[in-house]
């Protein structure tokens, strides 16, 4: 079956050994948010892919910052001798470090009730409407988004 989605891909850093792509969402991919995902150039057919979490640490309203952030911790993973000599893929996904029960703008009263996002808690799972909806099946959406570009490009 052929595939007629645009792909929204962006290589981020490429060099002889490894890139670095940015993956936007899609409409139908099954995920809202952005993610990254590292691949080495001699990954084997089939490779497990680890997925990182992309936690700041910290509450921000600005989603620049966390996009930054976790090309930062992806940059700074690559640099732990299991990663860099396993040479397999790493998935980040980019989710928001704050969003409020809207889930969307940040503003408004409900937004008060903020929420930390990347810590994937029992409150996250439970937003039902809005961008973070079903956050945990929006990851599984990213990772086998991730497992089918593998193919693609091997």
């Amino acid at each position: 079956m052929e595939n007629n989605k645009k792909e929204k891909t962006n290589i981020i850093v490429n060099n002889e050994n490894d890139a670095i792509f940015y993956i936007d969402p899609l409409d139908g991919d099954g995920f809202r948010f952005p993610y990254l995902l590292y691949t080495p150039n001699n990954i084997k057919n089939g490779s497990p892919i680890f997925v990182a979490g992309n936690n700041s640490r910290e509450i921000n309203k600005d989603y620049e910052v966390d996009i930054e952030q976790a090309f930062n911790m992806i940059k700074g993973t690559l640099k732990i001798p299991i990663f860099n000599e396993s040479r397999v893929p790493i998935l980040m996904p980019i989710f928001p470090s704050f969003y409020g029960e809207c889930g969307e703008c940040g503003e408004c009263e409900e937004c008060e009730k903020e929420k930390y996002i990347q810590q994937l808690s029992r409150n996250t799972m439970l937003i039902k409407d809005g961008n973070l909806a079903r956050i945990d099946l929006q990851l599984i959406a990213m990772i086998n988004n991730a497992k089918e570009l593998l193919l693609k490009y091997e």
